[in-house]
């Protein structure tokens, strides 16, 4: 049976996933190759709007310059299966610029972390590693952590790390820093876990995601970044997808998709993130990379009230509509029960001698969710349908989309 929190962290999981499938913004290794800037080009630098593109060679002239710059190996096999890594692992969106490497293990540590890390199925090394090593956080952390890095490139392994590691197997220190893409947050120990002090989450329990790096102490001094974040560059760009072509210090070219449109790019390494210095947009095609952009943009928006939606459902762990007591298969049985407690003004309602409470500990509703309900249930929150708190009274906000008002006999 699942509980209500692996239970919102499997839906979290599902959606999130099919999201990033459809946003396309993995970044994807392509072979070096020549330049494909050339002439009847609009060169497009940071901060122009490309509504007056202008015809010159600064952009071709920079691809050229980091074409010759001595090239970063970045992580091949990373970028090979990142799409069902992240869909695996949550994840802040960076590109690594060489790999991470681990700190050099003691005896005992060595061929823990080597089997870890070595095999394809590492379930029964990771147990192992934590049957040996639990009780010593520092060896832990050398057998778990690359440069400070949460880091695999595995789907299984990343799985395994981002869902089973937590700050407080690793630490016992009062304070850590959690560097996350190009956000530092802080989070203090506190009846033994840890707990965020700044972000959105500033409050709740403190979680690891792939590809984190961790330090000790208030004034934490991470070693040199393994990683750029990639951030909301393209949401900021309207762009679809980034294709990496080549990676070097004192920049990466890449190729932008705008829809059907594939333009070649610069980008800077600013800080511990990348941003657009320039891209050159063929003027025949300006105008489908203009209108793919806004289209991209609309998807944009749409996914980020979905995604926010996701998120809250996830927070506020709702359960899993298994009863606690089954008589054979019950799953999907407890909604109508929550339904009519809820709409009677009941503050629990019973199923095979079990009680279960109509809202949270907030005065929030509580309805079991089976997996269509979750991906229902986002979509109508999405459009402001929802049930009412404790403290609005009982109801329905009907909001621009009630799957309920189509008619349709089955919901499910």
């Amino acid at each position: 049976m699942f509980s209500g929190r692996l239970w919102a962290h499997f839906g979290w999981c599902l959606a999130t996933g099919m999201l990033l499938a459809a946003r396309g913004d993995a970044p994807r290794p392509a072979p070096r190759g020549r330049s494909p800037l050339g002439s009847g080009l609009a060169s497009v630098r940071r901060g122009d709007e490309v509504a007056r593109p202008r015809s010159d060679d600064s952009c071709a002239a920079r691809w050229r310059e980091l074409t010759e710059a001595p090239a970063l190996p970045g992580v091949p096999e990373l970028e090979a299966v990142r799409a069902e890594v992240v869909g695996r692992a949550r994840a802040a969106p960076v590109l690594f610029l060489e790999p991470p490497l681990p700190e050099l293990p003691s005896a005992r540590v060595a061929p823990l972390r080597a089997r870890l890390f070595s095999e394809a199925a590492p379930w029964a090394a990771f147990a192992q590693v934590y049957e040996e090593l639990r009780s010593h956080p520092e060896e832990l952390r050398a057998a778990l952590l690359s440069d400070a890095y949460l880091y695999a490139t595995t789907p299984a392994l990343a799985a395994l790390l981002a869902n089973g590691v937590r700050l407080e197997h690793l630490f016992r220190e009062p304070m850590i820093i959690v560097e996350r893409g190009d956000r530092r947050l802080r989070a203090r120990r506190s009846q033994g876990a840890y707990v965020w002090l700044d972000g959105p989450e500033r409050g709740e329990t403190a979680r690891l995601w792939l590809f984190d790096r961790v330090a000790v102490g208030p004034n934490a001094a991470f070693g040199p970044a393994r990683h750029v974040a990639l951030g909301g560059l393209l949401e900021e760009l309207g762009a679809s997808s980034l294709e990496v072509v080549r990676l070097t210090r004192g920049g990466v070219l890449a190729k932008l998709r705008y829809g059907d449109v594939e333009v070649p790019a610069v980008l800077v390494i600013e800080g511990a993130r990348l941003a657009l210095e320039c891209q050159s947009v063929p003027e025949a095609t300006l105008a489908r990379m203009l209108g793919a952009r806004e289209t991209a943009r609309r998807v944009q928006r749409v996914l980020g009230d979905l995604r926010a939606q996701i998120d809250a459902q996830v927070a506020q762990a709702l359960p899993f509509d298994e009863p606690k007591t089954e008589e054979g298969q019950q799953d999907g049985k407890l909604r109508p029960e929550w339904r009519t407690a809820y709409l009677n003004g009941q503050s629990h309602y019973p199923f095979n001698g079990d009680r279960s409470p109509v809202f949270d500990a907030q005065g929030r509703p509580r309805p079991p969710k089976v997996c269509v309900d979750f991906i229902l249930d986002t979509w109508e929150r999405m459009s402001g349908t929802r049930w009412l708190s404790r403290d609005e009274g009982r109801g329905r906000r009907q909001g621009r989309l009630d799957f309920g008002g189509l008619g349709i006999e089955n919901r499910r």
